[in-house]
């Protein structure tokens, strides 16, 4: 399995501990299990908690199981990866507040208009926002 593989709902124990990159000795001492015990998970003998799964997909950077809307993101060491494969860095978290004031932007708003844009499939920002009810949602500066 390599990283950046579509993740399948059916992936077994095995699946999640190679896509997060851990041996069977790594896998039993994170867990504080024995080797033998996760051969048996491994071998489909015992079934490991649900709590291990969710441990394993953190660790593999996925984040699907956060649900439809994470389904394809990525969380990398340094930043986010989104499905269509922008990036957001730590970084420009900080910064998206005093973007939004800097270009004079509605941040309910384009959020709002993104989210009805993912909903229907598209993944990318529109290059202008719809203005309903006269409502500006970008302005240059200077403009009144």
């Amino acid at each position: 399995m390599r990283r950046g593989t579509q993740v399948n709902p059916n992936w077994t124990f095995t699946d999640w501990r190679k896509e997060s990159g851990y041996s069977i000795k790594e896998c039993a001492k994170l867990f504080e299990v024995s080797e033998k015990t996760v051969k048996a998970w491994e071998e489909n003998k015992r079934k490991p908690p649900r709590a291990v799964f969710l441990c394993l997909q953190i660790f593999s950077g996925r984040l699907d199981f956060l649900g439809k809307p994470w389904r394809g993101f990525r969380l990398m060491p340094d930043h986010i990866q989104a499905d269509n494969g922008q990036h957001i860095w730590h970084y420009e978290v900080y910064a998206l507040p005093y973007i939004y004031q800097v270009a004079e932007l509605n941040r309910s708003r384009v959020c709002l208009a993104m989210k009805s844009r993912v909903e229907n499939g598209e993944k990318s920002p529109p290059l202008t926002l719809p203005e309903e009810n006269n409502v500006v949602i970008f302005r240059k500066r200077g403009d009144k």
